[in-house]
Parts: C-alpha cells; sequence; structure tokens
C-alpha cells in the first residue's frame, strides 16, 4: 500500500481542522514525527473534507434532515478508512456511505468517488451522475476528461488534487474558496 511521508503544511493544516482525530495528528506533532499517513486514509479523509468545502442545493436532500452520502464504487480499498466517517457529521447532517456498483445506486449521492481501474467501468456512474448535484471524484489519468470533477493526483509522495470548478457550478453544487486554494483548478480543457 502506497504511503505518504510528507504532507504539504497547507494540506495538512486542512484536514486537521476538518478531521481532527482521523487526520491522524495535530499538525504541531506531524512536523514532529514526520507524518505517515497511506494513501487510501488521505483519500477518505479528503472525501470527508469535501463534504465541508461543497454546498449542495436543498433540492440534492430528500429532507431538511437527510444524511450527506458518500458514494462509493469499489469500497474495498477504503472499507476501514470509510467505516470511521459514517460517525461524523457535515453541514449538520450525519455522513452515510454508500457502496455504488451499479449506475442505479448513484442517485441520492453527494460525493461520489469513481475509482474503478478500467474507463468502462466509470463510465456508467459518471454518465448516471451527469447533470446531478453529485460531486463526482476519481483518481484515473483520464477522469477529468471523461467528465469528472475532482481529481486525486499521486505526485511521488503527495496527494493532490485538480478539481473543475466549472463542471460542479453546472450541476449546481459550489466549492468553497478554500477547496479551490488547495487544488489545482483546471479550466475548460487547459491542462
Amino acid at each position: 500500500m502506497p504511503v505518504l511521508k510528507r504532507i504539504g503544511v497547507g494540506i495538512l493544516l486542512w484536514l486537521a481542522a476538518i478531521a481532527g482525530p482521523a487526520a491522524a495528528a495535530t499538525p504541531a506533532e506531524s512536523a514532529a514525527t514526520n507524518l505517515t499517513v497511506s494513501v487510501t486514509e488521505l483519500k477518505a479523509v479528503f472525501l470527508y473534507n469535501f463534504t465541508h468545502f461543497v454546498k449542495w442545493p436543498d433540492k440534492a436532500y430528500a429532507s431538511g434532515e437527510a444524511p450527506i452520502i458518500i458514494g462509493v464504487q469499489d469500497p474495498e480499498l477504503l472499507r476501514d478508512s470509510l467505516q470511521s466517517l459514517e460517525k461524523k457529521t457535515a453541514q449538520g447532517r450525519p455522513i452515510r456511505i454508500r457502496y455504488c456498483r451499479s449506475p442505479d445506486d448513484v442517485a441520492g449521492c453527494h460525493v461520489l468517488f469513481v475509482n474503478a481501474t478500467d474507463a468502462r467501468d466509470r463510465k456508467p456512474l459518471l454518465e448516471k451522475a451527469a447533470g446531478l448535484p453529485i460531486l463526482t471524484v476519481g483518481d484515473a489519468d483520464t477522469f477529468l476528461d471523461e467528465g469528472g470533477m475532482v481529481r486525486f493526483v499521486l505526485q511521488g509522495d503527495r496527494l493532490r488534487i485538480q478539481i473543475r470548478p466549472d463542471r460542479a457550478r453546472q450541476a449546481g453544487l459550489d466549492p468553497s474558496a478554500r477547496l479551490l486554494q488547495i487544488a489545482e483548478v483546471i479550466l475548460d480543457d487547459n491542462r
């Protein structure tokens, strides 16, 4: 399993501010101990943090008290990390995890992590999410070209994110300025 040995100070502070114990240490402890975090743990923390830094339209919720649902296409790699998220809340709502094995499972999700390695497996879920208020997240090299909104990028021992805010806004989502500050913003087809 890949391990990140160094995390940028900005991302670490962002993670620690929201995730607390889920980030494994406070920023001061991390600097002193050279924090080591697995890539899968960090992806789970990012998925959780996205629920704090994206605003969904009211129509995205079944009711005023409905949970924020994080859908995951292939949960096996993230299972342990995701289980801890179900004890958390965001925007005053409980977090729930849904395993999205087919396009029928996508409706009602707020965040959808499409982590299949084969584009043929990603395509049906992305097509189902298109136009819905669902933040689509993936880690495939071609994920943004396939219509995704947020992409995890592993550069050396650092996990970074790229975001297409125009796509998020087209789906009725409002990514916060804080999220856009830590991401590489991709506009149109400029890369």
